[in-house]
């Protein structure tokens, strides 16, 4: 796997953004490209429009000026490219700020000779885990783990990890059992991983897409994931309304990867940002009730494990 082309842009304040296209079959030396401006534009799209969507995806598009030899290859490699084969990362001011897959099934060609311009779509990865089963390369997960291990088990899947500088993923969650000990409530928290385990009558086992057991999760917690400077973010709304709140880094295989620290949230009015019109607050309804439902394998009428509930 080696950097192939890279490119680097200039916003209209002055920050650099260097876009790096990676190809697992290339083995040379990084050449430029050229990106049309102002096409560079990383877009998020959540899993719903309510307040609460679990899961909140990312694309990263631009176009790319085909004008060599070079370049027009790499096109017609990304029409045959196996899924994963060409990723990108995204530096802000030499930074790792965002890191993705390369979407090969949506290539569109122009039907003329070079020069021409060609756009290119990038994913965070977080959808294309709605075709993984969450298991262990097809045999099933044992016990029980916090949710700092399921979470690193499904985004590990996603095969972007090695390009990450830092952690791969962050979590800030405002709230916690009331007798759970201190520190990442994601990391005092532990599911049986047969949970995400689905045995019909026939005794046929079937598991729980990657992307599911994550929403699982993060509903749970009425949490969303996104991708944002660097690493996915795995945060509470009342972390948003906060000054500041606590994150905890962790690597691919969940361990730690960063101290936890404080994370300043927003901007102060009048000092980072002045407003020169009124605006408007939306008020949401709190909410009627709290459901929890008790997944089991055990016979009769009991609706937990006999080892216990699995919260620590």
């Amino acid at each position: 796997m080696a950097k192939r082309f890279t490119s680097e842009v200039f916003s209209l304040d002055g920050t650099a953004y260097v876009v790096d296209i990676y190809d697992a079959d290339f083995g040379g030396s990084a050449l430029p490209f050229d990106i049309v401006y102002p096409s560079l534009k990383l877009t998020y799209i959540p899993d719903s429009k309510e307040r609460h969507a679990a899961i909140i995806g990312s694309e990263l598009t631009f176009t790319m000026q085909v004008n060599t030899g070079p370049m027009n290859t790499l096109i017609n490699d990304l029409i045959d490219a196996k899924e994963g084969r060409f990723r990108v990362v995204l530096r802000k001011d030499g930074a790792v700020e965002w890191v993705g897959l390369v979407l090969a099934d949506l290539v569109s060609i122009e039907d003329k000779e070079m020069p021409y311009q060609f756009q290119l779509k990038a994913s965070d990865g977080l959808a294309y885990l709605k075709d993984i089963d969450y298991n262990d390369n097809g045999s099933s997960y044992t016990g029980r783990d916090n949710l700092i291990t399921h979470t690193a088990n499904c985004l590990k899947k996603i095969g972007t990890y090695d390009l990450f500088s830092g952690a791969i993923f962050k979590t800030g969650i405002t709230w916690s059992e009331i007798n759970a000990t201190t520190g990442d409530t994601w990391a005092n928290t532990r599911i049986d991983h047969r949970a995400f385990i689905n045995v019909d009558r026939k005794g046929e086992i079937s598991y729980t897409s990657c992307y599911d057991v994550l929403k699982e999760l993060l509903t749970i917690f009425g949490a969303s994931i996104k991708f944002s400077q660097g690493s996915f973010h795995i945060l509470t709304i009342p972390a948003y309304e906060s000054p500041s709140f606590t994150l905890y880094g962790y690597d691919e295989d969940g361990n730690t990867a960063s101290a936890s620290g404080s994370a300043v949230n927003g901007l102060t009015e009048w000092t980072d940002v002045k407003r020169l019109a009124g605006g408007q607050f939306q008020a949401y309804p709190s909410l009627r009730y709290v459901q929890v439902d008790y997944r089991h394998f055990s016979a009769g009428r009991s609706i937990v494990p006999s080892d216990g509930i699995g919260i620590s």
